[in-house]
C-alpha cells in the first residue's frame, strides 16, 4: 500500500494536520493510522463535560463519515504503528501491513507513566475515553474518587467529581497542587477552589500502597504517614511521557522527544515530521528544542506542518508563545508563557464590575516569562502577544491593574501595595 501522507496517531494533532492539508489544496492521498477502533475524538472534554454527563462521545468527535469522505482521508481503525524504515520510507503497522509513505507525519502523542498499583481492579489512568468510563460510571454510581498526582488533569477530575456531589481526594507528593506547572501564588490560589469546593487535597503524601477493600466492593489506598483513603474508583495520574519506545531502532533523534527544527521537520530526516506532545520543536527565539505538551501547541504545530508539506517552498517557522487553559470548580483558568522556579512572582487581586480576577505574572530580567489568570480571558490574548513582543513586567501588571475597579498587587519579594 502506498500513500502521499502518512500520520500515525488519530489525536488531535493528526486530525487537525489532514484537515489543514486540505485547506492548503493538498490533493495527495492521506492515510491515517488510529488505534482507536471509532471516529477520532478530542481530549479535553473528557476530565470535564463527558465525565460528568453533560456531554457523549459524538459532540467531541474530530470527523465524522462524512468528513472522511469529503476530505478523502483513509482512517484505519485500531491499527499502530510498530516500526518505520526511514531508508525505505514505509510504516510498519500491528497488523502486520506495510505502508510506503512520501511523507510522515509523526502524531502518536504521550503515553501515561505506569505505577505499581494500575494493575488493580478499580484503579485506572485517564487518556482514552474508555478509562474515562470507568470513571463516568463510579461517579453515576456516587462512589468516591481518589486522584493520584496533583496535575491539571487530575484536577480537573478531581473538580467534575465534586460538582457531581462525589467525595473527592487528591494525593500528591509536592508540597501543592500543580506544583511543576506554575508558581507558588497561583498554585495556593488553584488549590484553595478545591478545599472550598471540598476537594480533600492531601500534599506531601506518598502512596505506600493500593489494595481491594477485602469483602468490600472498593480500594484502600495507603499513604504515608499510616493514613488510609477509601475509594470507590482510583485514578492514577503522576504525569505522561512522549510516545516513542517503538521508535528506538529507526534512527530517528529522540531526547525526551523526537528532535524536530522549527518547522516540525524531524532532524535529518527532510520527509519526516512531528507534532503534539510526541515533538520538541527548535524554538528559534531561545534558541533550545522545547515540547508543551497542551491542546493549542498540538492545533497550531498541526497548521504549520501542514502548511510547510503543501508549500515546501514557503516554509514558515513555529514560534508562537504557549498557551494552555482548564476549567475547574467553575473557574475559567488560562495559562501563557513558561513558568521558571527562578522567576519573581506578582499577584494580581482585583474586581470589575462586582466579579473578582485573580492574575499572577512572572518575570526575568525584567521581562514578563509567564501570566497566569482565573476568569479574565478577554485580557489573557493582551498578555500572550505581549510576551510574544517581550514587554516589561512593569506594563503587563499596569495593564491588569488599570483593568480593575480596585486591585490589590503582590509581589513576592515586598509587602503588599495597593
Amino acid at each position: 500500500m502506498e500513500s502521499s501522507v502518512v500520520v500515525i496517531g488519530g489525536s488531535v494533532a493528526g486530525i487537525r494536520v489532514c484537515q489543514a492539508l486540505r485547506s492548503e489544496g493538498f490533493m495527495g492521498e492521506i492515510t491515517i493510522l488510529s488505534e482507536e477502533l471509532g471516529l477520532p475524538y478530542d481530549l479535553p472534554p473528557l476530565s470535564k463535560t463527558y465525565l460528568s454527563g453533560d456531554q457523549e462521545r459524538t459532540d467531541f468527535q474530530l470527523l465524522s463519515d462524512a468528513d472522511l469522505v469529503s476530505l478523502k482521508l483513509n482512517l484505519m481503525r485500531g491499527v499502530t504503528a510498530i516500526a518505520i524504515n526511514p531508508r525505505e520510507r514505509q510504516v510498519v503497522c500491528s497488523e502486520g501491513r506495510t505502508i510506503q509513505y512520501k511523507t510522515l507525519v509523526i502524531a502518536c502523542g504521550a503515553r501515561p507513566i505506569a505505577a505499581p498499583w494500575d494493575k488493580v481492579e478499580g484503579v485506572t489512568q485517564f487518556r482514552t475515553i474508555g478509562e474515562a468510563n470507568l470513571v463516568r460510571r463510579r461517579i453515576e454510581q456516587k462512589r468516591a474518587v481518589v486522584v493520584i498526582g496533583g496535575g491539571f488533569i487530575g484536577s480537573e477530575v478531581a473538580s467534575t467529581a465534586r460538582a457531581c456531589g462525589v467525595p473527592a481526594t487528591i494525593i500528591e507528593r509536592q508540597p501543592t497542587l500543580l506544583y511543576t506547572a506554575i508558581g507558588p501564588k497561583f498554585c495556593t490560589y488553584i488549590q484553595g477552589l478545591h478545599v472550598a469546593a471540598g476537594v480533600t487535597v492531601l500534599c506531601n503524601t506518598s502512596v505506600e500502597s493500593v489494595a481491594k477493600d477485602a469483602g468490600r466492593d472498593g480500594i484502600i489506598v495507603s499513604l504515608s504517614g499510616g493514613r488510609k483513603v477509601s475509594a470507590g474508583v482510583v485514578v492514577s495520574g503522576i504525569g505522561v511521557r512522549p510516545n516513542t519506545a517503538w521508535l528506538e531502532t529507526s534512527g530517528i533523534p529522540i531526547n525526551q522527544g523526537i528532535l524536530c527544527d522549527e518547522f516540525g521537520g524531524v532532524l535529518g530526516f527532510p520527509d519526516i515530521y512531528a507534532i503534539g506532545d510526541v515533538s520538541l520543536w527548535f524554538h528559534p527565539s531561545r534558541m533550545i528544542h522545547t515540547s508543551y505538551g497542551h491542546w493549542t501547541r498540538a492545533t497550531e504545530t498541526a497548521g504549520v506542518v501542514a502548511h510547510n508539506i503543501a508549500r515546501p517552498k514557503e516554509k514558515i517557522p513555529y514560534n508562537a508563545v504557549p498557551f494552555f487553559w482548564t476549567w475547574q470548580h467553575g473557574k475559567f483558568i488560562q495559562v501563557v508563557g513558561r513558568w521558571s522556579a527562578t522567576d519573581r512572582e506578582i499577584a494580581i487581586k482585583g474586581e470589575t464590575h462586582g466579579k473578582v480576577k485573580f492574575a499572577a505574572l512572572y518575570e526575568n530580567q525584567g521581562k514578563i516569562t509567564c501570566g497566569a489568570a482565573v476568569d479574565w480571558p478577554d485580557k489573557v490574548p493582551w498578555l500572550r502577544a505581549a510576551h510574544a513582543q517581550n514587554k516589561s513586567i512593569d506594563e503587563c501588571v499596569e495593564y491588569l491593574r488599570s483593568n480593575c475597579d480596585h486591585a490589590v498587587v503582590e509581589d513576592q519579594s515586598s509587602q503588599p501595595a495597593k
